[in-house]
């Protein structure tokens, strides 16, 4: 089985490459680290009192459960939060990951794409067989991140300020491709990649 590990930069639009995969291939499935990442930050998992042994219980809602803005407020305010914020919670994703890919191994897929923010940082690019990033410019990416998790201008930037630049992704990456102009021209380039490595590996 391929196991493609696919990053970017918040707001890159990530996920139009792992939809179109699925849309185009039978025997593709897809282990997304944040929804991983809301998982075991669930109410009453380890990883979740973690968090609030560091960042203190101002960052859970009134019924236990995690406030996901008030923590992004206070991790993406200081780089070393940030880097703890990362630490705490990798561990947990990076062990729900690979119980995910082991299934989908079993279960006879062909490929199992890994999207992951933080697939270089955490070292998980170490067991893919290849990696693929997609950038976008910083304007789309603040559209995007506002559309889609509800918060304002100022909020994006701050969150987009804590991330690497493009040439981090691009220069680590077998892939790189753009998501900043036309869905089609997305889409011509996700399907020229996927020829590519299916090709690469005879899947």
């Amino acid at each position: 089985m391929i196991i493609l590990g696919l990053t970017g930069p918040s707001g890159s639009g990530k996920s139009s490459f792992a939809h179109r995969a699925l849309e185009k291939y039978d025997g593709v499935c897809v282990t997304d680290a944040d929804k991983i990442a809301r998982s075991v930050t669930e109410k009453g998992t380890p990883c979740l009192k973690e968090l609030c042994g560091y960042f203190g219980n101002g960052i859970l809602l009134a019924d236990g459960s995690l406030d996901r803005k008030a923590l992004a407020k206070a991790a993406f305010s200081d780089e070393k939060k940030h880097e703890v914020l990362n630490s705490v919670t990798h561990k947990y994703i990076m062990l729900e990951m690979r119980n995910e890919i082991d299934k989908a191994e079993k279960s006879g897929m062909k490929m199992c794409i890994v999207d992951a923010p933080l697939l270089f940082e955490s070292g998980f690019d170490k067991n893919c067989g290849v990696t693929v990033c997609v950038i976008a410019d910083k304007d789309t990416r603040i559209k995007r991140i506002m559309q889609r998790d509800g918060i304002d201008e100022n909020s994006a930037r701050l969150r987009i300020s804590a991330q690497h630049d493009d040439e981090f992704y691009t220069s680590k990456s077998g892939f790189a491709l753009r998501n900043d102009t036309s869905q089609a021209d997305f889409e011509k380039q996700t399907d020229d990649v996927l020829q590519v490595i299916f090709q690469k590996f005879k899947a």
